[in-house]
């Protein structure tokens, strides 16, 4: 059976353990009502996970004694930035959700041309903090022990610009010639060096204008082969396809 899992501030940790308080203390006590002796582990958000045992709960908190040292790492060799234009509903969720269980590093909310989902002032603040507490559940569910951080939601030319400084692909369904595969596996070394970003367009995809752009700031567009998939689909599949090729899914230790 896996531990249970909960995330503190980097000053809540001390030598010896940590507490448990805010939202994950009142979780721990009034919702899965643990009690002390039982073991359970922790998490700072920035990769480590330490396994403890519960010492003392309280109402709405928790103190933990650690009992080892700092666990392996649950990582991927290659940070993946995954820049997601904006799709309907509950599925921007999923696709967060997923990416997160998956081992993405960061997720780049944007919108483009086709975007159909327009969200203004403070919802913006508001569906990102939403998208960080998804993050947050879904790193305490896979075992993963560093969040990955959800940015601002940005304008897609903005975000094309870094294609300049680091490997960057352009899922693009128009795409024959370039499939993911062979870019990747040409790029294997220098994406272990730099990571990779890795652009999923909206519902309708990617207009030829805003591909252009992107080549001609060194993204590369690549097919995923024959069937289109859906926005959230692409997004979920191609981060998958990834960090498969760059030696982090399959089983194997490719490090």
């Amino acid at each position: 059976m896996s531990l249970h899992r909960f995330i503190v501030a980097p000053a809540d940790i001390d030598g010896e353990g940590a507490t448990i308080q805010g939202p994950e203390g009142h979780h721990l006590s009034a919702v899965l009502r643990l009690r002390p002796g039982e073991e359970v582990a922790v998490l700072d958000g920035s990769g480590a996970v330490y396994p403890g045992q519960l010492v003392q709960v309280g109402d709405g908190w928790a103190r933990v004694r650690f009992t080892g040292g700092r666990m392996p790492a649950s990582e991927p060799p290659v940070p993946v930035t995954l820049v997601q234009a904006l799709v309907k509903g509950e599925r921007m969720d999923l696709v967060l959700q997923k990416a997160v269980e998956l081992g993405v590093s960061c997720v780049v909310p944007v919108v483009s041309e086709r975007t159909v989902v327009r969200l203004e002032g403070e919802r913006r603040q508001e569906r990102v903090a939403r998208w960080q507490r998804i993050a947050a559940a879904a790193c305490k569910q896979c075992g993963r022990g560093l969040i990955p951080r959800i940015e601002a939601l940005q304008d897609l030319g903005a975000v094309l610009e870094r294609g300049r400084l680091r490997p960057a692909v352009m899922l693009y369904e128009a795409e024959r010639s370039m499939g993911l595969k062979q870019v990747l596996r040409a790029w294997r070394e220098r994406c272990r060096q730099e990571g990779l970003l890795l652009f999923v367009g909206p519902e309708g995809g990617f207009s030829p204008a805003e591909v252009e752009q992107a080549r001609s700031c060194g993204v590369v567009g690549t097919g995923l082969g024959p069937r289109i998939l859906r926005a959230e689909t692409a997004g979920i599949v191609g981060l998958a396809l990834v960090l498969y090729e760059l030696g982090d899914l399959g089983g194997g230790d490719e490090r």
